[in-house]
């Protein structure tokens, strides 16, 4: 059976956003859904972006498919604002 790693940042004033961060499959990814609920936003990977990007505030869930906030991010970021 997989498991997933969340962490759940200081409390904040408004509902937390919950950021999925590296799903590659869509049964991990349902099963995620199935606890977390879904996601406000989705990261391809571990990167700078995900880990200091202005969607992430205090409060934040992060649900990682695998790894943790303790790995290094990827010195590669994806910048997906340029696709809208």
């Amino acid at each position: 059976m997989k498991t997933f790693k969340a962490f759940i940042s200081e409390n904040d004033a408004e509902k937390p956003k919950v950021h999925f961060i590296g799903f590659r499959d869509g049964d991990r990814y349902q099963r995620a859904i199935r606890i977390f609920g879904k996601p406000d936003y989705i990261h391809p990977k571990w990167d700078e972006r995900a880990k200091h990007g202005g969607e992430y505030a205090n409060g934040d869930i992060r649900v990682f498919a695998t790894g943790s906030e303790e790995d290094p991010p990827s010195k590669h970021s994806w910048d997906d604002s340029q696709r809208f």
